[in-house]
C-alpha cells in the first residue's frame, strides 16, 4: 500500500466509512488504477523503444513454454510491443487485490502477497543481474581479448609485411647491400 501511495501520488488509500471501518472509496480506487495504470504502460512503452533503438526490432513470442513437457504454440506471433497493454491489466489487478476488503481483513493473505511479491521480485533481480554481470564480465572480456588478439596479430603482420616489403623493394635497400658488398 504505502509504495502505491508513493508511486502514484495517492495521499490516503484507506477513507473511514459511514460504520466506522476502513474502506476504500470507489472513487479513489479508480484513480489510483489509472494513474498507476498508465504510469506502467508508459514504463513498459519506453522500455521497448529503447531496446527497438538498441537492437532493431523487438522480439515475437510464438511459443509459451507452459511446463518443461508441454509448450502451447500460438498461432500467430505476438509481439513484445504489446507489453505496454497488458501491463496495465497486471497493475490494476493487483491494486484491486490490495485494496479488497476481504484481503484486508486476512491479515495472513495480505502479509503472504506482500511478503511472496517483495521477494520473489528482489530475488528475481538479484540473480537476474548477477548473472547477467558476470555473463557480461566473462564473455565480454573472453571475447574482447581474443578479438584484441586476432586484430592485433593480423594488423601487426600485415603492417610489418608492407613496410618489410616496401624497404626491400626501394631502392635505398639496394644501395645499402651495394655499398656493403663493395665495402664503402
Amino acid at each position: 500500500m504505502t509504495y502505491l501511495k508513493m508511486v502514484c501520488g495517492v495521499k490516503s488509500v484507506l477513507l473511514t466509512n459511514n460504520e466506522g471501518g476502513q474502506a476504500m472509496e470507489t472513487t479513489q480506487r479508480a484513480r489510483m488504477m489509472w494513474r498507476c495504470s498508465l504510469l506502467t504502460a508508459a514504463i513498459i512503452a519506453i522500455f521497448w523503444t529503447v531496446w527497438y533503438l538498441a537492437v532493431g526490432s523487438v522480439p515475437v513470442v510464438r511459443e509459451i513454454k507452459l511446463t518443461e513437457s508441454w509448450t502451447y504454440i500460438l498461432p500467430f506471433g505476438i509481439s513484445r510491443g504489446w507489453d505496454a497493454l497488458l501491463g496495465p491489466c497486471w497493475t490494476a489487478l493487483f491494486i484491486w487485490l490490495f485494496t479488497s476488503e476481504k484481503i484486508r481483513n486476512n491479515e495472513d493473505l495480505a502479509s503472504g502477497l506482500a511478503v511472496g511479491l517483495v521477494f520473489g521480485l528482489a530475488f528475481g533481480l538479484a540473480v537476474g543481474l548477477v548473472f547477467g554481470l558476470v555473463f557480461g564480465l566473462v564473455f565480454g572480456l573472453a571475447s574482447g581479448l581474443v578479438f584484441g588478439l586476432v586484430y592485433g596479430l593480423v594488423y601487426g603482420l600485415a603492417s610489418g609485411l608492407a613496410s618489410g616489403l616496401r624497404y626491400l623493394f626501394s631502392r635505398t635497400f639496394w644501395r645499402a647491400i651495394g655499398h656493403w658488398l663493395a665495402g664503402k
